[in-house]
């Protein structure tokens, strides 16, 4: 009979007290992100640069960022996934938070860095119109015009207009992929 007073007040606890808190604190997180990002945004202070050796057009910290920022709501999803996984039936109780969470995390991982997404295709348009422009044009006198045209040219092709290296973009799919894949997992294994 202890025991089970033990587990409803552990269960209570997480519930009504760890749980809010550390919801409140990610979703301001998110939201303090995404309007700080898109502040940066509206005035100019996102500069992309093509030539940047990131290639991310220098944003790849932002890339960072968001799975910095989505790896407590992986954790809670995994969380949510153990209580269903331990109670072996779908309990309304577990299987909302569970939807939420799982909704909340897929859309947080698009929305926070949107701002800075927008910035870097409007960049990549930019410096491709400026390309095709000097690419109509005859050819440069001076090696150095030259060389400094070809470089352009190399960079743009070589760097892509997402925050994400190869290496976080590969992360950030796998974080992506995990409360869907996991959720289905489960209702076709039971």
């Amino acid at each position: 009979m202890r025991s089970f007073i033990a587990f409803k007040a552990c269960l209570f606890l997480s519930w009504v007290v760890v749980y809010p808190i550390v919801g409140f604190k990610l979703v301001t997180i998110i939201i303090a992100t995404r309007s700080i990002l898109r502040r940066a945004e509206k005035h100019g202070l996102l500069q992309p640069r093509v030539e940047h050796p990131d290639g991310c057009y220098g944003l790849k910290n932002v890339g960072t960022l968001n799975i910095a920022i989505l790896v407590p709501c992986l954790l809670a999803f995994f969380v949510m996934f153990a209580l269903l996984v331990t109670h072996q039936m779908m309990y309304e109780s577990i299987l909302i938070p569970l939807i939420v969470v799982s909704t909340v995390f897929l859309v947080t991982s698009f929305i926070v860095i949107w701002p800075a997404q927008m910035v870097l295709w409007q960049a990549r348009d930019k410096e491709f119109r400026d390309l095709a422009k000097s690419s109509r044009q005859p050819p440069p006198a001076s090696d150095r015009d030259l060389f400094q045209f070809t470089a352009r040219r190399f960079f743009f092709s070589a760097a892509k207009a997402s925050p994400y290296s190869d290496t976080t973009k590969v992360i950030i799919l796998a974080m992506r992929a995990t409360p869907p894949v996991v959720s289905l997992a489960i209702h076709f294994f039971p």
